[in-house]
This record gives structure tokens, C-alpha cells and sequence, in this order.
């Protein structure tokens, strides 16, 4: 019986050779306690699976074997699956809690979206510069943003400050995790006159990569301002200062 207890575990997973698996199950069909084990080991890996850790600890403080009072040696079975059990769920509890996104990542996530350019950027006298800007346009508009950086830079060093290639930019950088690039080249842009539309929109972009960079005082400066303003953004940006405070009541 010890054998057939000890090899539980490995039923229930497949793990037993074919000549193991048929004499566990013959052993199954004349062995009440070997039935009423596996029905327990099945339980937990179940209870182990549920979100709710009260409900588990119901499953396994307050299942009772039928038939026959419990030995010694089931208690210690019953009391070493249950320690199993409760170690595996904290398991796996702390691995979906270290992996859970922060606020920050969370609110960037679901407010960033890439950038759609409204024609080409601005003409140039220059055939080249022009020729490129055709290449830029169709990576940027396939998603391929990392063909799309080198060539748009180049531009911006030279035709800086389109706004609108500025801010395709930095939608490129922002896709492909260049934070920091990005908040170098919106902080710049911010200074030189712009439409109302390209003003809210570079500074939606940088509230979010300051937000990304956890640069969050900064980056509530401006929301408020966005929210301020009648502007696209402006209701998005009060929804995020909502979280921020609810999330630090504390803080103003």
C-alpha cells in the first residue's frame, strides 16, 4: 500500500510507466484506501487552482474521509499535501503579484496609441529629403517603427521642428520602449510654436513617457493642464489624475 500511496502523484500527472499505471488501477479496484487517497490528492490539485485562498483553505481543513477514522500515518499524508497545497498557492500567488503591472505601466498602456500622421510632413526643396520622406511614411504606416527611427532622425536634425515628424518620432520611440529618447526630443518641442493640436498632443505624449518613467509628479503637471484645456485629451487626462489620487489619497 506505502508504494501504491507513493505513487499517487505521478498518476494523476501521467507520469507512470504502462505497467506501473495497470497495477495502481487493479490496486484501485480491491483498495478502498488507495481510492479514497487519490480522490483526495485530486481535491487539493483542484482547491489549488481556485482564486479564492479562503475557499481552499475550506477544501483543506474541512474534508473528511469516509468510511473509517483517519490513522496516523493518513493524518500525516493528509497534513503533508495540505502544507504542499498551501505552499504551491502562495506560489503561485507571488508570481502573478510580482508580475502584476504597476499604475504607471497600466495607465500607459492603455493611453498610448501610435501617432497617425495627416499627409506627408512638410515638403522640402530638397529631392532627397523629399524621397525620404516617402520611405519614412510607408515603415511608419506597415508599424515598422525601427526602420522608421533612423530615417525620421536624420530628418528631424535637419527639418526640425516639424511638428508632425517630431511627434511621429516620438510615437516610434515610445512603441519600441525608447522612453527617455522620447521625453528628449517632446521637452524641446514644447518650446517652439505649435497648432493647439500638435501642443496637446506632444504634451499627452510626454504626461504618458514621464508617467511610463514613473516621473509622476511631473507628469500630473501635465494632465492638469491638459485637463484644463477643451482639447481631445482633456477628459482622459482627469480620468488618469483620478486614479493617481485614488491610488495615493495622501498626496494632492
Amino acid at each position: 500500500m506505502t508504494n501504491f500511496l507513493n505513487l499517487i502523484d505521478d498518476y494523476i500527472n501521467g507520469n507512470l510507466s504502462p505497467n506501473q499505471q495497470k497495477a495502481f488501477e487493479a490496486e484501485l479496484k480491491v483498495s478502498p484506501k488507495l481510492r479514497e487517497e487519490l480522490a483526495l490528492n485530486k481535491e487539493i490539485n483542484s482547491a489549488i487552482q481556485e482564486k479564492d485562498v479562503d475557499l481552499l483553505r475550506k477544501k483543506l481543513f474541512q474534508a473528511k474521509p469516509q468510511g473509517h477514522k483517519k490513522s496516523s500515518k493518513y493524518r500525516y499524508l493528509f497534513a503533508s499535501l495540505a502544507g504542499a497545497a498551501a505552499i504551491a498557492l502562495l506560489m503561485v500567488f507571488g508570481f502573478l503579484q510580482t508580475n502584476k503591472p504597476s499604475l504607471p505601466e497600466q495607465i500607459f498602456a492603455n493611453n498610448f496609441e501610435v501617432y497617425q500622421p495627416v499627409g506627408q510632413t512638410r515638403a522640402t526643396g530638397d529631392d532627397s529629403i523629399s524621397d525620404k520622406l516617402l520611405t519614412i511614411h510607408k515603415h511608419y504606416l506597415k508599424d515598422e517603427f525601427l526602420e522608421s527611427i533612423p530615417l525620421l532622425e536624420s530628418i528631424i536634425n535637419i527639418n526640425s521642428p516639424d511638428a508632425q515628424t517630431s511627434l511621429m518620432l516620438a510615437s516610434a520611440y515610445l512603441k519600441c520602449k525608447h522612453y527617455k529618447k522620447a521625453e528628449h526630443l517632446l521637452k524641446p518641442l514644447l518650446n517652439y510654436s505649435l497648432t493647439d493640436q500638435h501642443t496637446e498632443m506632444a504634451k499627452w505624449y510626454l504626461a504618458l513617457t514621464l508617467t511610463r518613467l514613473e516621473n509622476i509628479d511631473e507628469a500630473k503637471k501635465l494632465y492638469i493642464d491638459i485637463a484644463k484645456g477643451n482639447g481631445f485629451y482633456a477628459g482622459k487626462a482627469e480620468n488618469i489624475l483620478v486614479l493617481f489620487n485614488a491610488s495615493n489619497p495622501q498626496k494632492d
